[in-house]
C-alpha cells in the first residue's frame, strides 16, 4: 500500500514549471517529485520540446510524455473540436459582432482536454490504475508552477485523489525572479511555454512567433483566415488575436508598433494553472 502521496509536477517546460523542476531536484521543496509529466498539445512551439529534451538529462527523475488522442493544431486547422464536431474549437476564439457590446470569447476545452485529463491518465498508468479507475483520496500530489504574480490562479482539484500544491508561491517566488534565478546558474534562454496558436498569448509574443518561425506564423495566418468562413457556427466573426483583426494585420501593427491593445496576456483568465507555465 502506498502511505504517501506521489508526487508529480505538472510541467510545461517553460519559465515557472522548468525553475521548480530544478528547484526540486535540489531539495528546495522537501522530498523530491516522483516525476513530472509534459502534457503535449502537439502545438507547441520548437523551442520548448529543445528544452524539453534538455531538460530530461539534468533531472534525477524522469519526464513523462503524455497527449490527448486528437493533436490540437490539425483538429484547429480543420475546424473541428475534441468532440469530432465541426464547426466549433477547443481554443477560445475572440468574436466581433456588429458593436463592441457583441464582442465576446468562444468557449474554452483545450485546457482540460489536451492539459488536464492526459495528466490524470498518466497518473492512473503511473499508479497501476485502468483509464477511468479512481486512486484513494490524497493519492497524488500534484505540483503546479503557478508564483506569486499569478496566485489567483490557485485552485483546488476537482477529484478528491488529486492534492494541488504551489511549491513557488511556498517560496515566494515571482516570474520576474525565477527568470533571475535561471539566469544566474544556466546560459542557455528559458522561454515562455504556451502553444503557437493561443488566442491568450501577448501581441509580442506573435510578432516573436513570426520572426523566429515564419512558416509557423503563416499557417497560423492561414488558420485564422479559415475562422472566418460560413461552415463556423459562431453567430459572430472568429479571431485568433484579441484585437479581433485578422492575425497578419495585427502583428504587422505590432511590429510597426502601432498597437491599441494591451500587451498583457490572457493567461489570468486561463485559471486552471496548467498553461503558459
Amino acid at each position: 500500500m502506498q502511505k504517501e502521496p506521489y508526487r508529480v509536477i505538472s510541467f510545461g517546460a517553460g519559465v515557472q514549471s522548468t525553475v521548480m523542476a530544478v528547484l526540486a531536484a535540489e531539495g528546495a521543496f522537501g522530498a523530491q517529485p516522483d516525476c513530472a509529466i509534459f502534457a503535449d498539445t502537439g502545438w507547441e512551439p520548437p523551442h520548448i520540446y529543445e528544452h524539453l529534451d534538455w531538460i530530461e538529462t539534468i533531472l534525477p527523475f524522469p519526464v513523462h510524455r503524455t497527449s490527448f488522442k486528437y493533436d490540437l493544431r490539425e483538429r484547429t486547422k480543420s475546424l473541428r473540436s475534441y468532440s469530432d464536431g465541426e464547426g466549433y474549437l477547443d481554443i477560445p476564439v475572440y468574436l466581433r459582432g456588429q458593436t463592441r457590446a457583441e464582442n465576446g470569447i468562444g468557449a474554452r476545452h483545450c485546457t482540460e482536454n489536451y492539459k488536464i485529463m492526459p495528466i490524470r491518465r498518466e497518473c492512473r498508468r503511473l499508479l497501476g490504475y485502468g483509464p477511468r479507475g479512481n486512486p484513494p483520496p490524497g493519492a497524488v500530489e500534484q505540483w503546479m508552477g503557478i508564483s506569486v504574480d499569478e496566485a489567483h490562479r490557485m485552485k483546488d482539484s476537482r477529484v478528491q485523489w488529486v492534492v494541488n500544491r504551489y511549491p513557488l508561491i511556498e517560496l515566494g517566488m515571482s516570474r520576474r525572479e525565477c527568470q533571475e534565478w535561471w539566469a544566474e546558474r544556466f546560459e542557455r534562454p528559458l522561454l515562455k511555454s504556451s502553444c503557437v496558436g493561443c488566442p491568450y498569448q501577448a501581441a509580442s509574443r506573435w510578432l516573436d512567433t513570426k520572426r523566429r518561425y515564419p512558416a509557423i506564423f503563416a499557417e497560423l495566418v492561414e488558420i485564422d483566415d479559415n475562422l472566418r468562413v460560413s461552415g463556423l457556427r459562431y453567430s459572430r466573426d472568429a479571431y485568433l488575436h484579441r484585437s479581433r483583426r485578422p492575425l497578419d494585420q495585427a502583428v504587422a501593427l505590432t511590429e510597426a508598433q502601432k498597437t491599441l491593445w494591451p500587451e498583457a496576456d490572457g493567461f489570468g483568465e486561463e485559471c486552471e494553472g496548467h498553461c503558459g507555465v
